[in-house]
Formats: C-alpha cells, sequence, structure tokens
C-alpha cells in the first residue's frame, strides 16, 4: 500500500522521510506481574527489525528454491515411487 503511494523501503516514513523506517522491537511479557511493575524480571526482545529481515529473505529462499525446477521434483517423485513397486513385487513374489 505505501510503495503505491511513493514511499521506498530505504527511507523512512514522513513528508521529508525523517521517520522511522524500521517497526518498533516488542518485547514479550514472561511473568504474571502487572505491566509496569518494577520486579519485572529480564525482558526478551522477541521482534527486530532485523529479524523481520532475516525471516524476510528465508521465506524468499525457499520459494525460489521450490520453483528452481519442478522438473527434477517429479523425477525423484516418479523414481521413488516405482523402488516402492519394484518392493512390493519383490514381497508378493515370496
Amino acid at each position: 500500500m505505501l510503495t503505491s503511494q511513493g514511499w521506498k523501503y530505504k527511507e523512512g516514513l514522513g513528508k521529508e522521510g525523517q521517520g522511522r523506517r524500521h517497526p518498533i522491537a516488542t518485547v514479550f511479557k514472561q511473568d504474571r506481574l502487572c505491566i509496569g511493575h518494577e520486579n519485572s524480571g529480564r525482558k526478551v526482545v522477541t521482534h527486530t527489525h532485523q529479524e523481520i529481515e532475516k525471516k524476510a529473505i528465508e521465506r524468499q529462499r525457499k520459494m525460489e528454491e521450490q520453483k528452481k525446477d519442478p522438473g527434477k521434483e517429479i523425477a525423484k517423485k516418479a523414481k521413488a515411487e516405482s523402488r516402492k513397486r519394484v518392493a512390493m513385487l519383490h514381497y508378493l513374489k515370496q
């Protein structure tokens, strides 16, 4: 939606591109105390922009792997199925 309105990934939000470029990191609250309690313990950042970008790159890599050569995948499946059939025939002949 933003790209259709002229926003570029390398720029921040705002009229002059001065705003945030990356999402705000979130913190997962693991205890059962109220928000703002002084003895909250250790907080763990669960979603940083680096992690989001890594996941996007990994997702894109997996999609490219799946698109590489469907013919090879079909051949692998056919060969495995053939082996199963041969094994079944040997079993039935015994």
